[in-house]
């Protein structure tokens, strides 16, 4: 397994927290089967602005490099930046650099940024690794070496598998978009019908499904192994304290659902493994070698089976410590 430690530069930004250099440098060092690290970029604000932010990260870049000269350090250019950020990373010596679409830009503003960057680019053969890049147009649009993404996560936790379409010869074709089958019992569809509320009721996980997506589900399912699963939902008592398999129902937190047989409309992590599989797919059919996983809670059993996973510095997964 290829592992990416990024430094979580921008998630701590996000909570108003900063990430020290010499921690990070320190907690390195001690990563003996890490493959590549991130360099510790700083988020343009209104304290700071983009070129500033840049150049601080280029800072950085060189005090890194310069204590853990054998380590394989990726730094990374942000959209807004000037793209002569590439050309001074490439003097010193960079074969492999992060390029990061902004979430505050459209699909489309993005998608130009990334076709301007690889136009920039030319015909140099520097590899690069596409922070939070799953968007189909985004990977069509740009030869990436790596990507990552939690997309595939964020789908699981919401009750969310994405299931490919076929193409004229009954092939699954992974370069087209994926229908979201939601198995949430949240749903306002099963809140109508009835059984939600109601204590020891079980749930109907394929309610108001076509017999056409049911069919494709149901086959999908058995050539992953995956079984469909079954949920119970329950009135709780004001107070209740979860237990394991256990997830609120409603924000008023006065009803759960529980796992009754382990499922990908039951288990969060059967769900996690079907959409983790569905993206290396999409990797695959769009040429890019590497798709690293990010935003996993923890390591689950069935992570063996991939190839590159990203974690973070800052919350490093439960079950990931040994394995840097």
């Amino acid at each position: 397994m290829k592992i990416m430690l990024d430094s979580g530069a921008f998630s701590v930004w996000n909570s108003g927290k900063t990430v020290d250099l010499q921690e990070y440098i320190q907690f390195c060092k001690g990563c003996k089967k890490a493959d590549h690290f991130v360099n510790l970029d700083v988020i343009p604000d209104d304290k700071i602005s983009v070129e500033l932010a840049a150049e601080q990260g280029m800072a950085n870049y060189k005090i890194i490099r310069k204590a853990l000269p054998k380590h394989s350090f990726i730094p990374v250019v942000h959209q807004g930046e000037n793209l002569q950020w590439i050309d001074r990373y490439e003097k010193l010596g960079v074969d492999y650099i992060g390029i990061s679409p902004s979430n505050a830009c459209s699909k489309e503003e993005r998608r130009q940024w990334l076709l301007a960057v690889k136009k920039h680019l030319g015909k140099r053969k520097m590899k690069c690794h596409g922070f939070g890049v799953a968007a189909l147009e985004l990977l069509e649009c740009f030869d990436w070496y790596s990507v990552d993404s939690t997309t595939w996560a964020m789908h699981a936790q919401v009750w969310q598998i994405l299931l490919p379409k076929k193409d004229s010869k009954g092939k699954y074709d992974y370069t087209k978009p994926p229908l979201i089958v939601n198995f949430s019992p949240r749903s306002k569809k099963q809140e109508t019908g009835g059984f939600g509320f109601f204590k020891d009721s079980l749930s109907d996980p394929l309610l108001g499904m076509h017999p056409n997506i049911r069919r494709q589900l149901m086959e999908y399912l058995a050539e992953n192994g995956v079984p469909l699963g079954k949920y119970e939902t329950r009135n709780v008592r004001e107070g209740h304290k979860r237990v394991v398999g256990e997830s609120w129902l409603n924000k008023e937190k006065k009803a759960v659902v529980l796992c009754v047989e382990p499922g990908a409309a039951s288990d969060v992590n059967q769900r996690m493994l079907l959409n983790s599989r569905y993206y290396e797919r999409v990797a695959e059919a769009f040429g890019v070698p590497n798709f690293y996983l990010s935003g996993m809670p923890n390591k689950a059993r069935w992570m063996d089976e991939f190839k590159c996973v990203l974690v973070s510095f800052h919350n490093i997964p439960k079950g990931f410590e040994e394995l840097l």
